[in-house]
């Protein structure tokens, strides 16, 4: 890159100009004397001198470029600029106010969906012969729910086309959002009718009276079995039955026992009876044979008659005896046995039943120690039921009356949501700006003057760099 020499305020020393082939080089710099190995270096002396030389140049560049950037103030036709601000609906959420739907995707949706369907649609209205489609640019505006639709042409082109085509695309918009509004409106509304009506009901007390009763039925319960619990007559009666069935069954038991010492008694007795019919047996066994003998003693004796009745009346005797030997002899080998036989069973069915006695004893007092345990554990479980009851009373009003306070505040809640919603509006019908959308005639002037003082600088150098060639072909040629 070349380098450029500072100019300092030090005046630089005299020296007589050097000549080119015999002519003089004014326009050369003295410290090109002093430096002839830096020619090809660019010094702004040498730059403003080249441009004060060509000066005319400038000026007319000048000149040039305003009277373009004048003429094209002049001939480029005006534009206009129309907008239409939507507002976007809002509907709650979390207990905040939220857009329907966000900026970002309802552009998405205008520019892909409802600006083309409405460009077709005018294009079958209008004619493909009534110019390029309607034109419209969608912003949004930071930080906020506004929508902004723009459309820029010339002055002339301006028509009712534009306002008609801003309120149609509006108009899609604005109905699609009061349909979503309209559904989310109408469910919040019922749910606000059902909550309305669960309060209602609340306040009716229509369910808290049915527990209620239900609750002091059973509380009046607990009273009555308290005092049938605590009532003597009742406790005295079914302590004095169960007293009775033990007393019965003592009663009974010892009766067995007695029975027990008879029975034995008898067997005992059995045993003597036994012993007497053999004695008895012994005797009549003797008697009997004596009076065999005697019998048939008396047979040989026999002489007359009465010989013959004293025969017949020791038959007879010895016919009874013989009986009555074997009716004694068939009762202690017949019966005897059996009547200790039958003693015995006797005794062990008695046995048996005081085996049983004993145990229902047993049971029956078993039935007393568990119907005084029972009696007193009733008696702590309704003195504990009924303090409980009366809580459960009052926890039903304090439950009821929460109850009542949410539901209250429920529907509040519910009223305040419908306060968040707002339907999507356009705020400001199509209006056409006074302001200029283009550049501004100032901006265009002064761009104009740059841009011809530019041209003039290039024009003076180009000059320049032509007349440098000019006198280094003359001097060549010299």
């Amino acid at each position: 890159m070349r380098s450029l020499h500072n100019v300092t305020d030090n005046p630089l020393p005299a020296v007589e100009p050097p000549r080119l082939h015999g002519h003089p080089a004014t326009h050369l710099h003295p410290a090109h004397t002093e430096f002839p190995e830096n020619r090809d270096e660019i010094s702004l002396i040498d730059l403003w001198l080249v441009l004060m030389r060509s000066k005319w140049l400038l000026f007319a560049g000048l000149v040039f470029g305003v009277g373009a950037a004048t003429l094209a103030v002049f001939l480029i036709p005006g534009k206009s600029e129309l907008n239409t601000t939507i507002e976007i609906g809002s509907l709650p959420a979390d207990g905040a106010s939220v857009p329907l739907e966000s900026p970002a995707s309802i552009k998405v949706k205008l520019e892909n969906s409802y600006i083309p369907l409405t460009q077709r649609r005018f294009q079958e209205k209008y004619g493909e012969s009534s110019g390029k489609l309607l034109a419209v640019n969608v912003t949004l505006p930071k930080d906020s729910n506004l929508i902004v639709l723009e459309s820029r042409a010339p002055e002339q082109d301006f028509d009712g086309r534009y306002v008609e085509f801003h309120r149609e695309i509006s108009r899609l918009l604005v109905n699609e959002h009061e349909r979503k509004l309209a559904v989310q409106r109408h469910r919040l509304e019922t749910d606000m009718a059902r909550a309305r009506m669960v309060l209602e009901a609340l306040r009716e007390k229509k369910g808290l009276e049915v527990k209620q009763l239900a609750l002091e039925s059973k509380y009046r319960q607990a009273e009555a079995d308290m005092e049938r619990l605590r009532d003597p007559r009742i406790f005295d009666a079914r302590r004095g039955a169960l007293e009775n069935q033990i007393q019965a069954a003592k009663l009974k038991s010892e009766s067995l026992k007695d029975q027990e010492q008879l029975l034995s008694t008898r067997l005992t007795q059995l045993d003597t009876q036994k012993g007497l019919l053999e004695s008895q047996i012994s005797r009549l066994d003797s008697q009997v044979r004596g009076a065999g003998e005697a019998r048939l003693r008396a047979v040989s004796e026999v002489t007359d008659e009465s010989r013959a009745m004293t025969q017949l009346m020791i038959d007879n005797e010895l016919r009874a005896s013989s009986d009555r030997l074997a009716s004694l002899r068939e009762r202690l080998l017949v019966g005897s046995p059996n009547d200790v036989l039958e003693l015995n069973n006797k005794i062990e069915e008695n046995k048996r039943a005081q085996l049983l006695q004993r145990n229902e004893i047993r049971e029956s007092e078993a039935q007393m120690d568990q119907f005084l345990r029972e009696h007193e554990i009733s008696i702590q479980e309704q003195e504990n039921r009924m303090p409980e009851l009366k809580a459960q009373m009052a926890l039903l009003m304090a439950e009821h009356d929460h109850s009542v306070r949410e539901q209250e505040y429920a529907v509040k809640e519910l009223e305040s949501q419908l306060e968040y919603f707002t339907d999507t509006r356009v705020v400001s019908e199509p209006v056409r700006s006074n302001r200029n959308p283009g550049a501004p005639s100032s901006v265009i002037l002064a761009l104009g003057a740059i841009c011809g003082l530019m041209l003039g600088v290039f024009a003076a150098l180009f000059a320049e760099f032509l007349r440098k060639a000019a006198m280094a072909r003359c001097a060549a040629q010299g």
